[in-house]
């Protein structure tokens, strides 16, 4: 598998068991099993409005829902959920369902990234983890304090699997997260740079063959009881594509006659390993990467093009008339074209204002008109623009329902929409590129310690903010379990330095220009991050 297909993976995985105690209802099992695989599938349904339209929303809505339909089933079922007993021992007390929630979806998100830093091309690239804490521990476990920032090769399971998640301290022997029930542990990779210099390795260390069948998970158990299927397709141009997206994938004899996968789950397995390590991207050199970088007129790309016509240069001052001619070349290179139509399933949620909904349609169009079509046609589409109800949230994008949220409050404001359209476009794009920005930003904060942003989150400044918004470091912004379901670090960015996109030519042109100690720190930051845009 790709890195992307395994980025995929928590909307599909299941935890093969509930934790439960003396709970005689097997149906109630299911019942809460099925509810937490609609929430992590972003499964939808159509509802109708008051006023006749209708709408799509989420089966399973989040956690709150979740307690609410658990308790009506209890109800239902005669099991009398006293939800004035809030102990954990009451299988109907919101603390308990809220443990179990926490519990089943944090396990899938944990197993799906662990699953995706141990293919053969991230364990060379970020041969360890580091154990980590986020918030909201109130008894930590002993073992786990003493253990903070501890880095382990990957492959440690004494350490990861027996040591940290001992069944001793409630763990579950198991390398990935949880690792015990509120012990709020987590992993995050550590690159193979720090791994040399800490004499984790040597600098031509290579991975060997890890087995994982004692956690079950290799790729033969992981397709077990799985299947594939076009026969459900309604679209028989759609099916049509699938079937040879398929076999493309998997060799002419991937499907019987009636649209059925048709091959053993071991066969299928290797012959996906076999995939993979051809598809293993080239090591770029750090000469190359700079070359790249810094002089893209040294490369016959369209964007070198684009710049060189504008006359605009990697190096020095522009002026407001080359940077006006930039813009408006980048914006208007390829000709319009309704993307939101071909690239959203859904469309714009309803809950938004007439005048909103048209100006988000408008900014998400001109945004994507940037970007090569070549590049737009193979990016998986978005399921739908859907309204976040969340006070303080701008806006946000999920990568496992590929769902972009704008709040009410931002409604009309362009480099928010920018910004996000760049995470799905980011998170969904070529790995080879992400790769390079994934090492362009390690090496941007090497040598550089974690700490307080100015806009109020952790993270690594490094000069991502101008001089004159040092809010701006938000780009350094970093979540604690990088890399982000299989992608590399530093999601934010891109995000932040392409949304700008969305300034006039006067205040771009002031970001263009900034300077600290001779050099344009945001501007580099930029031009990597503008490579998402083209071919």
């Amino acid at each position: 598998m790709s890195t992307r297909e395994r980025a995929m993976l928590p909307a599909a995985e299941r935890v093969n068991s509930i934790f439960t105690a003396n709970v005689e209802k097997a149906q109630f099992l299911q019942r809460l099993a099925d509810m937490l695989d609609d929430f992590l599938a972003g499964k939808r349904q159509e509802i109708i409005l008051p006023d006749g339209t209708s709408t799509t929303v989420g089966v399973m809505q989040g956690k709150a829902d979740f307690i609410a339909k658990a308790r009506a089933f209890m109800d239902a079922e005669g099991m009398a959920a006293n939800a004035g007993d809030n102990r954990i021992t009451n299988i109907g007390a919101r603390s308990r369902l809220s443990l179990i929630f926490d519990t089943y979806t944090r396990s899938c998100y944990g197993q799906a990234r662990w699953e995706s830093g141990m293919t053969p091309e991230m364990l060379c690239s970020y041969p360890a983890w580091r154990f980590v804490r986020h918030p909201g521990a109130r008894m930590p476990r002993p073992i786990h304090v003493l253990h903070e920032g501890a880095v382990r090769l990957k492959t440690d399971f004494q350490f990861w699997a027996v040591e940290m998640n001992s069944p001793a301290i409630g763990g579950f022997l198991l390398p990935w997260p949880l690792y015990g029930f509120n012990s709020w542990m987590d992993i995050e990779s550590v690159s193979r740079a720090e791994c040399i210099q800490d004499g984790l390795i040597g600098p031509n260390w290579t991975p060997g063959p890890v087995d994982m069948s004692r956690f079950g998970a290799t790729v033969p158990e992981r397709l077990m009881n799985r299947s594939a299927s076009v026969q459900k397709i309604k679209d028989p141009a759609l099916a049509a594509r699938l079937r040879e997206s398929l076999k493309k994938r998997l060799g002419v004899d991937a499907l019987d006659k009636d649209g059925r996968l048709a091959i053993p789950a071991r066969e299928l397995a290797q012959r996906m390993q076999r995939q993979a390590e051809q598809e293993n991207p080239v090591e770029i050199s750090p000469l190359q990467m700079t070359l790249d970088l810094f002089e893209p007129e040294r490369k016959d790309s369209a964007m070198a093009g684009l710049m060189k016509k504008a006359g605009l240069r990697p190096r020095g001052e522009a002026t407001l008339g080359q940077v006006q001619s930039f813009l408006h070349a980048l914006k208007t290179r390829h000709p319009e074209r309704d993307w939101v139509k071909e690239k959203v399933e859904n469309g714009i949620s309803g809950e938004f204002r007439p005048m909103a909904k048209e100006t988000i349609r408008k900014n998400m169009n001109e945004f994507m008109r940037m970007v090569d079509p070549e590049i737009l046609e193979t990016l998986p589409p978005m399921r739908s623009v859907d309204k976040d109800t969340n006070f303080g949230n701008r806006g946000s994008y999920n990568p496992i329902t590929r769902t972009i949220f704008y709040s009410s409050g931002e409604e009309f404001d362009k480099d928010n929409h920018f910004h996000e359209l760049v995470h799905w476009l980011h998170f969904n794009g070529e790995n080879v590129k992400n790769k390079k920005i994934g090492n362009y930003f390690q090496k941007r904060i090497k040598g550089e310690k974690r700490g307080r942003l100015s806009c109020g989150s952790e993270g690594y400044s490094d000069h991502f903010a101008p001089s004159f918004e040092q809010r701006d470091d938000y780009a350094g912004k970093i979540y604690g379990r990088e890399p982000l379901d299989g992608m590399p670090y530093g999601v934010e960015m891109p995000t932040r330095h392409l949304q700008k996109l969305a300034l006039s030519p006067n205040e771009f042109l002031r970001y263009w220009n900034d300077t600290r100690d001779g050099k344009h720190y945001w501007r580099m930051a930029f031009l990597r991050s503008l490579t998402l845009l083209f071919k």
